[in-house]
């Protein structure tokens, strides 16, 4: 962890700064009450760098909840110390992967443990559920592979997520799902007690598996509008392109082997591949009626640039510093438009050369022209001479 100013407003050592809207001296809070935001997250404002961020409230447990004893102000913040620090280990861990949403700070102030995170234009998955009810098959396949792919980075990094609902999914204006919460949840299960940091085989930390059943339900979720049951009930007709890396990611067949997110990803993948529409409305591998379901969905919130470049160095906040100058990642970028002509063609660099081209041949045909006009007029006067 880089060296961090003690003492200083904002600071994670807990003093808090005058305002207290403000975290970590440089974060805002901004009101959003029209934000499709989960519960707990608050949009903010970098005051540094103008780059909108989010900051996700980690808010201890109920003092003396479940009949226990009321903890003194320094055990309370003792607890909140030891949770950031959880946090900041996980962070740190955590690669610079395009399927995670960047940590940028893990701040305690106001009683509370404050996760400052990118904020990519997008909407939780939660949202878009709420809206569509369900997505086509094909759909559903492509975020779960995104999924499967963020999760993988974290179990490599010898991490569990152990919080994958539709509210840690994001869905970004490109189509792209980005998994967020693998650090609030770090910090949120120490302070419960129940802290699961590693362990296990390479690439499969302790609580692997539970992730990947928390993504077979996800998956379940988006393709059948509704978790699965908590009996097993039989699968909708879509099973025939599902059922298979469903009922492995549920673990309803004893006799399979235990999956990873890497295995499961491919699986999805090949999926989401044998789902190209060759003509309108047709996805090879996957039934016909459902996945033609119209997945038109409410145009997501206005780009919010942010970095995805860690900076790691003196100076700089407990997990990486945001950066100054202007984005780094498409990812966290409303993507260029493409100069188009009114009736929809893309004009690229080779159409403006053509028509360079065009006009200065144009103009030598001109020059030519003059010449012979006005060339018999000048022998015509030299003769009369």
């Amino acid at each position: 962890m880089p060296p961090r100013t003690p003492g200083r407003p904002g600071s994670p050592d807990g003093h808090p700064g005058t305002d207290p809207r403000l975290l970590a001296g440089r974060y805002l809070l901004q009101p959003s009450p029209d934000d499709p935001l989960p519960p707990g997250v608050h949009a903010a404002l970098d005051t540094h760098s103008g780059t909108a961020v989010l900051a996700e409230r980690i808010t201890p447990p109920v003092p003396g909840g479940n009949g226990g004893p009321v903890p003194r102000p320094a055990e309370r913040a003792a607890a909140l110390r030891h949770a950031a620090d959880r946090a900041r280990a996980t962070a740190e861990a955590l690669p610079d992967h395009p399927r995670l949403v960047q940590v940028y700070q893990v701040v305690v102030e106001h009683d509370r443990l404050w996760v400052i995170t990118e904020r990519p234009p997008a909407w939780p998955l939660s949202r878009i559920l709420a809206e569509a009810g369900q997505l086509s098959p094909a759909r559903a396949v492509e975020i779960a592979a995104d999924v499967a792919d963020a999760l993988d980075a974290v179990h490599r990094a010898g991490r569990p997520h152990l919080a994958l609902t539709p509210d840690t999914v994001l869905i970004c204006e490109d189509g792209r799902a980005m998994l967020t919460g693998t650090v609030s949840g770090a910090a949120r299960r120490a302070l419960a007690g129940r802290a699961l940091d590693g362990g296990g085989p390479a690439g499969r930390p302790l609580g692997a598996a539970t992730d990947l059943r928390d993504l077979g339900v996800l998956l379940h979720h988006c393709a059948v509008g509704h978790p699965p049951a908590a009996t097993p009930t039989p699968l909708p007709p879509l099973a025939d392109a599902l059922g298979p890396v469903l009922r492995r990611l549920l673990a309803t067949d004893p006799t399979a082997p235990p999956a990873r997110a890497a295995e499961i990803r491919e699986t999805l993948r090949d999926l989401a591949a044998r789902a190209t529409e060759p003509r309108p409305g047709v996805h090879p591998g996957l039934p016909v009626a459902a996945a033609t379901v119209d997945t038109t969905l409410a145009a997501p919130p206005p780009a919010h640039h942010s970095s995805r470049h860690r900076r790691r160095g003196a100076g700089a906040p407990a997990v990486v510093e945001v950066a100054e100058a202007a984005p780094g990642r498409a990812a966290g970028r409303a993507p260029a438009e493409p100069s188009t002509a009114p009736g929809g063609r893309r004009r690229g660099p080779r159409f403006l050369g053509m028509a360079l081209l065009v006009v200065v041949l144009l103009l030598m045909v001109a020059a030519v022209v003059v010449i012979v006009v006005l060339n018999p007029g000048a022998e015509a006067g030299g003769a009369a001479g």
